[in-house]
């Protein structure tokens, strides 16, 4: 999947006075180039801020302003998922926008440090701050340059999706209800991925995964699979076989988009030769209800 991490920095107290963005392209978790850009706010630079950064009013003097990139800015993440950490850019952009009498871009921006919060305990009420989540994570990168903290964002999201078992695209609902993705914390269902199925089941040897909404609680589903004989995984990997897939919901899909991102890896394996059968939960159902 891919997907876009932004960083901004600022010429003064105002999230207005944008002097520095920088937008690190991910396909998948890999990390694929920067847009850099330094930005003339046409706002006075605070030495405070100038202490932060190092950027100044002479350094951006001839750099072209938030309007003059606003295209390429739009070519960039527009319909995309971006990935932002903490609310401080998100704010910035917004208010950039305003000022500027611009349209809003469109697009699906995800909290990296609220992810992190919501998925690693140690991290729920501190130390949640890109550089320390980086140096806890071991990511070297140059701290408040704009580029530089842009790619750490994105990597340590796509830690937090691998962490968490929470897809990309699902993040958005997640932030609004997290309860509904408690399961992928259970200890009964981690308990059921790690278990050894039943050597006596029909699909014994099957390695199985579930996309998309279910008519049952997901820990169900995996017990049923379980009790068939089927390793249960979070993620589809070179040992799937088997993909389930229930109701998509198209609100949270990315951009132009009708499958999930387990969906469409799968389906991208299948051409390259791995066999995966994907069945509808119907289909799932009436072979373990036999």
């Amino acid at each position: 999947m891919r997907y876009f991490a932004l960083d901004l920095e600022t010429a003064n107290q105002s999230f207005s006075s944008i002097c520095q963005i920088g937008i690190a392209r991910f396909d998948d978790g890999v990390y694929n180039g920067v847009w850099n850009q330094l930005i003339n706010p046409k706002q006075p630079f605070s030495s405070f801020n100038e202490s932060i950064h190092g950027i100044t009013a002479k350094k951006v003097s001839q750099s072209p302003t938030f309007s003059q990139v606003y295209p390429k800015l739009k070519s960039l993440i527009e319909n995309q998922f971006v990935i932002h950490h903490s609310a401080f850019d998100r704010s910035a952009l917004s208010q950039a926008y305003t000022k500027n009498k611009l349209k809003e871009i469109p697009c699906t921006m995800v909290d990296s440090a609220l992810a992190a919060r919501m998925t690693w305990e140690e991290f729920s009420q501190s130390g949640y701050g890109l550089h320390d989540l980086a140096s806890a994570f071991d990511i070297q990168f140059q701290h408040h340059d704009a580029a530089e903290d842009a790619r750490a964002a994105g990597i340590i999201m796509w830690k937090t999706v691998e962490k968490s078992g929470v897809p990309l695209e699902h993040w958005p609902d997640h932030f609004r209800n997290p309860s509904r993705w408690e399961l992928y914390k259970r200890t009964e269902w981690k308990d059921l991925c790690d278990a050894e199925p039943d050597p006596s089941g029909p699909l014994f040897g099957e390695v199985i995964v579930f996309t998309g909404e279910l008519s049952m609680d997901r820990v169900q589903a995996a017990k049923m699979a379980s009790n068939v004989g089927c390793n249960v995984d979070n993620n589809i990997t070179k040992s799937t076989t088997v993909l389930v897939v229930g109701v998509q919901d198209l609100t949270v899909m990315a951009a132009g988009q009708t499958k999930s991102t387990k969906h469409r890896r799968a389906e991208q394996l299948i051409a390259g030769g791995q066999k995966i059968k994907i069945i509808t939960e119907q289909d799932f159902l009436s072979i373990v209800s036999k």
